[in-house]
């Protein structure tokens, strides 16, 4: 019987490392098949030994065309796994294959949907063969178009009520699926059969009473009977907030409760807990993500929200929170009512991060309302039309990505409400969608140096040899467009120019600068933009002093040390040479004497001339102190 027993463990080893198909042939031969989970028929005593486990990484949905990693571990000494598809076609590169732990699938299609297992091979002892693993069902999701899911009353629940998730598609779907998410991973999953209604199919998930394991993110899918292992894209998740675990916080505002259409609005929310974060909410729905907890000088942590210039009627609330628990809430604060007064039933439309869009990057219209409107219509006023958003409802803001130039042009949108399906939102404004990079670049040249007095003028001359018909000019500053201006282009030299005359500066003034070409026939469609020219404005501070330690004289070769100082708190100090452009700039360190002071290292190879340094702060890069003195370097030898 031991003799028999060996003799087909080797048939098995040895076919470990032979084709599928003869180790199929090799195993059935001896009526033996480990790999759909049958005892061996060997005699042996020690038969199958302890289970591995399976499992997949970075999760067991996989949006099609996506990679995964299945994963078979087990306590014991196994070196070798064999990983197996239940049910459906075959996998040909791990049917019957032997492999190290893991085994990475990508990009996957429909065939890879369906139950895994694997069992482990010991080579050392051939009759040491594992136990089947339990199964993993292997979901591959994309296939459909995504559902709607929707919170019912809000997405902020209190702790011991209850919350309805409601999971909708204009696909008759058979089958909706909720997930639940904590920290990127997948916590839980519920099926529920889907009802036909209104044209489509939902299903509602009930969650509660809620406690504070209930907090997460949820997305849903849908999936037919017939091929239950592969389901839509997901839909865009649902952040679930559990309130009422800690005291409230309070929330306060400078103005009344009573504001004009346009106004800014500060929001104070205050507590005595450290929270890390604090939220703000209007009739329970959270606005945005939250904003840092900040220490104020009498001990209380608070963080001030700015609303505006679209601010909605409603009920404000605030909320406190920890880091470590960023879905569980304080209690939230007693409520803050602002009226709007002044404006018109009509949304706002915006683009982000810029409505001047690279060509083949990606831009974000989105559409705001004071009002509760459940849906947005976005189009596009002149030209092709764009079928992603022709005739489709959003749910205030949709991705064009990539874009070409068939997206530039002006855009408006307006709302609809499910519940009043005779109420629709007034148009709103125009905006224009530039696409940018169609063109070459132009140049931008500071005709005067870029460091601009408070009250002076400087001119950039934007230049291409591309017979343009406009330059444009935009000012940017933290990232964003501020302003735009436009001039016709004159022949000048053999290229093509347009002077931009700025000032008498004002701090307004300071910022990045671009600009580009485009022509008349094509206004939308705009060149790439030109290298950026950093506007600095000076003289808004008291002027820093400097001094050479060793003195004014340098030997060439040698380096040396300039020191800008100040009795202003400044973040950065800032050193420049007459008649360059290039600046060297360090952050300020603080004396034992109270002062503030950068040293800069200059060498080996100084350059004689007049030296000047600048304070500034980190808040208002752009905006500099008036110039040091002026302190004049000597290099001899």
């Amino acid at each position: 019987m031991r003799t028999d027993a060996y003799q087909h463990m080797s048939v098995i080893r040895n076919a470990v490392h032979a084709s599928s198909m003869d180790f199929y042939a090799a195993i059935k031969e001896n009526k033996a098949v480990p790999f759909v989970g049958k005892s061996i028929p060997l005699g042996s005593p020690q038969g199958y030994h302890d289970k591995p486990s399976l499992s997949a990484w970075p999760s067991h949905i996989v949006p099609l065309g996506q990679h995964m990693e299945l994963q078979c571990d087990s306590p014991s000494d196994y070196y070798t796994f064999t990983l197996y598809k239940e049910l459906g076609n075959p996998i040909p590169p791990i049917q019957g294959s032997p492999y190290q732990k893991k085994f990475v699938f990508g990009p996957v299609t429909t065939e890879h949907a369906g139950t895994y297992r694997c069992y482990g091979l010991n080579y050392h002892y051939a009759i040491k063969i594992s136990a089947n693993s339990d199964p993993v069902k292997i979901i591959i999701s994309g296939i459909y178009k995504k559902p709607f899911l929707l919170a019912l009353p809000t997405p902020l629940v209190n702790l011991g009520e209850k919350v309805t998730l409601e999971c909708r598609s204009e696909i008759m779907f058979d089958t909706f699926i909720l997930t639940s998410h904590k920290t990127g991973t997948i916590k839980g999953s519920f099926k529920l059969s889907a009802e036909h209604c209104h044209g489509g199919s939902q299903a509602n998930f009930s969650i509660g009473p809620v406690t504070s394991d209930d907090a997460g993110t949820y997305t849903c899918y849908g999936s037919f009977n017939h091929s239950p292992y592969e389901w839509s894209e997901s839909s865009d998740p649902i952040d679930i907030k559990i309130t009422g675990l800690y005291k409230k916080p309070s929330l306060s505002a400078l103005l009344g409760p009573v504001l004009i259409s346009g106004e800014n609005v500060t929001l104070s929310c205050i507590s005595d807990h450290q929270f890390d974060m604090f939220h703000l909410s209007i009739e329970g729905v959270p606005l945005g993500q939250g904003l840092p907890a900040m220490q104020s000088h009498n001990g209380t942590f608070k963080a001030k929200f700015l609303l505006g210039p679209v601010i909605q009627t409603g009920n404000y609330r605030c909320y406190g929170s920890f880091s470590n628990s960023s879905h569980v809430w304080s209690s939230p604060s007693d409520p803050w009512y602002f009226s709007v007064t002044g404006y018109h039933d009509k949304p706002i439309l915006s683009a982000w991060p810029s409505h001047i869009v690279p060509l083949g990057q990606r831009v974000e219209l989105r559409c705001d309302s004071h009002s509760a409107y459940y849906k947005f219509k976005v189009y596009k006023e002149n030209g092709n039309p764009i079928p992603q958003i022709q005739g489709r409802s959003f749910q205030k803001k949709i991705l064009l990505n990539p874009v070409t130039s068939a997206h530039a042009g002006t855009y408006r949108c307006y709302g609809l409400n499910f519940h009043y399906p005779i109420k629709i939102s007034d148009k709103s404004d125009p905006l224009k969608i530039i696409i940018s990079g169609i063109y070459r670049k132009p140049f931008l040249l500071a005709l005067q140096p870029p460091l601009v007095n408070l009250g002076e003028k400087v001119t950039l001359e934007c230049r291409s040899e591309i017979m343009f018909d406009t330059f444009v000019l935009t000012s940017h500053k933290n990232g964003t467009i501020k302003d735009s201006f436009k001039l016709s282009v004159e022949h000048h030299l053999g290229g093509y120019q347009a002077n931009f005359t700025i000032g008498p500066v004002i701090p307004d003034h300071a910022g990045t600068y671009k600009c580009y070409g485009s022509y008349n026939h094509s206004p939308y469609e705009w060149s790439d933009s030109s290298d950026p020219i950093d506007i600095k404005i000076t003289g808004l501070y008291k002027k820093p002093s400097l001094s050479a330690l060793m003195g004014p004289v340098v030997m060439s070769g040698e380096n040396m040390t300039l020191t800008c100082t100040s009795d202003l708190e400044f973040d950065m100090f800032h050193l420049s040479r007459e008649g360059l452009t290039k600046r060297h700039e360090l952050p300020s360190v603080q004396n034992n004497n109270g002062t503030f002071q950068a040293n800069f290292l200059l060498g080996p190879v100084v350059q004689a001339g007049n030296y000047r340094c600048y304070g500034s702060f980190r808040n208002t890069s752009h905006l500099w102190s008036s110039p040091s003195d002026a302190l004049y370097l000597l290099v001899t030898g």
